[in-house]
C-alpha cells in the first residue's frame, strides 16, 4: 500500500500483553525489528492492530509478531506468530511527456521524469505497431530529455511511447 507493506492483525483476548514488535527478515530465520505497536493488557473482546513497514525490503520478505507480557517474571513473557511471507514491489511513479503534439514529422521531443535514477528502455512505435525508435536511459534527477528526429524513421503520424522498468 504507497509503496508500504501494511500489516494487520486481530486478538480475541489479551491477557498482560503490554506490545507487540513487529519483526521482518529477508530469509525467514534472521529477524529484525521493525517497530512497536501498544498491547491492549488485559482484554476480552477483538482487538484491532496495524503497523506500516515504511522501508520494505524489494522482493519475498517474511514477517512476524513477537508478543510481550508485561509480567517480565513468568516463564513465557515473549510469544511469536506465525511467519507470513509477502512479496514487494515499488511502483515507480513515471511521467511521459511529448512535444511538439501532434507531430509535424520533423523532429519530437519526449521528456521522462522518475521519481528515482532507474533503466528505462523507451520505445516508439508508429501506428501499424512497427518500431521506429527505442534508447535505454537512466533517469535523472528532474527528468530526461530525448530528441528523435525525421532521420531516425520519423514521419508524420501516431506513435505509441513505452517505456519499460523493472
Amino acid at each position: 500500500n504507497n509503496n508500504c507493506v501494511e500489516l494487520n492483525w486481530i486478538t480475541s483476548t489479551e491477557i498482560n500483553n503490554d506490545y507487540f514488535t513487529v519483526e521482518r527478515s529477508i530469509d525467514g530465520i534472521n529477524f529484525e525489528a521493525v517497530t512497536i505497536v501498544d498491547g491492549g493488557g488485559n482484554s476480552t473482546k477483538m482487538l484491532t492492530y496495524s503497523a506500516i513497514d515504511k522501508n520494505p525490503q524489494i522482493g519475498l520478505s517474511y514477517y512476524r509478531l513477537m508478543q510481550t507480557d508485561t509480567d517480565k517474571d513468568t516463564h513465557h513473557d515473549s510469544i511469536y506468530s506465525d511467519i507470513v511471507a509477502v512479496e514487494f514491489h515499488p511502483v515507480l511513479e513515471l511521467s511521459i511527456g511529448i512535444f511538439p503534439n501532434p507531430n509535424d514529422g520533423r523532429y519530437t521531443s519526449i521528456f521522462i521524469s522518475t521519481e528515482a535514477e532507474k533503466e528505462i528502455l523507451v520505445v516508439l512505435c508508429n501506428q501499424f505497431g512497427e518500431e521506429t525508435f527505442s534508447k535505454v536511459i537512466v533517469s535523472e534527477t528532474g527528468g530526461v530529455l530525448i530528441s528523435v528526429s525525421s532521420s531516425q524513421n520519423l514521419s508524420q503520424g501516431i506513435y505509441t511511447v513505452t517505456a519499460y522498468s523493472e
